[in-house]
């Protein structure tokens, strides 16, 4: 696998962007067993989640006692004490919030905050830089999601790329209302967020409108469906790759069949439960929603979405 030289002496990332429960964490694995390509998880919530809570990474050691990241720590930072994990997650909550958008994609927020969205910008500049130089990887992959996250990214000075996954969101809405438990905690329990169908309509909606604000302001942009993925995951992770301006062979993508993928172990943080399943993991339409959904709230999700669900192909 080769890289295309982009000029630069900066980290390429490739950034997932969408929706929750639109499949991002499976295809960010799958992407992830090529070699030269180290995935990341949700960093936007690494510093919470991960420094501040010391919720699991996908190694199942608390972050802290990752030898992975704490590689990383020393290499960016000189060693993760050298942050304050309550400073830096109050950065991020309030820097990277959807109403911020136009604020990191145009020069229209005032000077105060600029200077705090500069600072969060350096940090995750520096944390990135930090992982290359562990890994040497020519491609770093991040499924944070958020349109937001992406668009922060410009001022980290990183060579950013941005995937849009989407998936049905009568599938999307049905999954965001399902109790999902979340492994990685490691005082006590908790769940993944859950929203009734209209707001998940109406969150999926908003994502694919603030996903496509990021093109209209210059930044490199292909789609991925979920679906698509499913049916063909050789195809799609070399698409994806080729857009990432990483050059594979057929011996590259050789942990993809029809109707499975081999997942390799990881250090990922925060994020979907999948990114703790290790070895073969079957590919099937996840499809529930046609029977399992009420007609209720098919119709609200139906309505919401109408435009930009047709636009992506779902009828």
């Amino acid at each position: 696998m080769t890289s295309e030289p982009d000029g630069a002496d900066r980290p390429r990332i490739l950034l997932l962007a969408g929706s929750g429960r639109s499949g991002s964490t499976l295809i960010e694995r799958a992407v992830g067993g090529v070699a030269g390509v180290t995935t990341l998880g949700e960093t936007v919530h690494l510093w919470e989640r991960g420094l501040r809570d010391g919720e699991l990474c996908s190694c199942e050691r608390p972050f802290r006692e990752c030898p992975f990241w704490s590689e990383v720590g020393d290499a960016a930072f000189g060693g993760w004490d050298a942050l304050d994990p309550a400073e830096v997650s109050a950065l991020r909550e309030v820097v990277v919030r959807t109403r911020h958008l136009p604020g990191l994609l145009t020069p229209l927020a005032g000077p105060e905050w600029r200077g705090r969205r500069d600072e969060l910008g350096a940090l995750i500049g520096s944390l990135f830089r930090g992982v290359r130089a562990v890994t040497g990887s020519q491609l770093l992959l991040d499924s944070s999601k958020l349109p937001a996250y992406a668009a922060l990214l410009r001022h980290a000075d990183v060579d950013v790329r941005c995937v849009r996954v989407v998936r049905d969101p009568r599938g999307v809405a049905h999954s965001l209302g399902k109790t999902v438990q979340r492994p990685e905690v490691t005082d006590g329990s908790a769940t993944m967020y859950r929203l009734p169908p209209a707001k998940a309509a109406l969150w999926w909606s908003v994502l694919e409108l603030q996903t496509g604000a990021l093109a209209v302001r210059g930044m490199p942009l292909t789609t991925v469906r979920y679906e698509d993925f499913v049916a063909d995951p050789r195809g799609v992770v070399g698409r994806v790759l080729d857009f990432a301006g990483i050059r594979t062979g057929a011996a590259d993508l050789d942990h993809l069949q029809p109707g499975a993928v081999q997942l390799p172990p990881g250090h990922l943080v925060a994020g979907n439960p999948m990114r703790f399943r290790t070895g073969t993991v079957a590919l099937r339409p996840d499809e529930a929603w046609r029977t399992a959904m009420g007609s209720r709230d098919r119709r609200i999700v139906d309505l919401l979405t109408i435009g930009l669900r047709q636009r992506h192909g779902y009828r």
